[in-house]
């Protein structure tokens, strides 16, 4: 990153996602951050997860943008991809609920978003579209650190955090990419695409006190917590918690009430662990 943007994002936004986190700590209550691809889960609307999700517990939400090549995601959200994609479920529709849903919430709520998919919208476009919906972060899992000018001079004096995303192998570019995170730093508990894991590694806190070292940036595990003790056990260390395929999983195979079951389950386990 060049200079003069370094210079941009040390002096920090204040956004949804940054006040929501300062309030959790004041409250010393982690976050609970589901992920859902919208239109793959019946004739639930994206509003009603939303809304759903968070009587359940969930302090940050976040939405895929159905994409038809989504390399850092495991074979339950490709597949839910695919059924989003088929109902023709595109960047318009997701921003647009998001914009509906606002109307009654004010939880911050990210994209998770592939770069092909803002380079087709247009970037200016696409980020002037997420802030008239409402969109506080954007996640860019195949966005490398030393590309990330184009859209954080775009994001200028706008209200929505690119999060970093830092994995076991960053190692020595921890170093150069965290000082300048800004909402929280999304922490790759495992190495490969998303999906649930039987158990999470047993060096998680060593990765996570590294992260530390370099920012004061909340951090979010996510990648393979699939059930309530790992999302307990994984609280103990960072502030807060992403699950993601577990719950896809379970609205598209169970419905939707065992989705909302599953955060409410999440959210007792990790109360009960602070």
């Amino acid at each position: 990153m060049s200079l003069a943007l370094q210079n941009i994002w040390r002096i920090k936004m204040k956004t949804r996602i940054s006040e929501k986190f300062i309030e959790l700590k004041n409250r010393k209550r982690k976050a609970l951050i589901p992920f859902f691809t919208p239109g793959a889960h019946g004739k639930i609307t994206i509003e009603d997860i939303i809304f759903g999700l968070e009587n359940a517990g969930a302090d940050l939400i976040e939405l895929g943008i159905p994409f038809s090549d989504p390399v850092a995601d495991g074979k339950i959200i490709q597949e839910s991809t695919k059924i989003a994609l088929k109902k023709g479920i595109h960047t318009d529709d997701v921003l647009d609920a998001i914009k509906n849903a606002r109307e009654n919430t004010q939880i911050p709520i990210l994209l998770l978003v592939y770069f092909n998919s803002i380079f087709k919208y247009g970037t200016k476009r696409f980020v002037s579209a997420c802030h008239d919906a409402g969109v506080d972060g954007l996640i860019i899992p195949d966005l490398p650190y030393e590309e990330q000018d184009e859209i954080n001079i775009v994001l200028k004096g706008i209200p929505i955090n690119l999060i970093t995303l830092v994995a076991r192998t960053s190692k020595e570019r921890m170093r150069k990419i965290l000082p300048n995170s800004n909402g929280f730093v999304y922490c790759v508990s495992s190495v490969g695409v998303t999906g649930e894991r039987s158990a999470i590694y047993e060096d998680i806190s060593s990765f996570l006190d590294e992260i530390k070292k370099h920012t004061n940036t909340p951090r979010a595990v996510g990648f393979g917590i699939s059930t309530a003790s790992q999302a307990q056990q994984i609280s103990t260390f960072c502030e807060g918690v992403i699950v993601g395929s577990a719950l896809v999983k379970r609205l598209m195979y169970e419905g939707y009430d065992s989705g909302i079951a599953f955060i409410k389950e999440l959210r007792t386990a990790i109360d009960n662990n602070t």
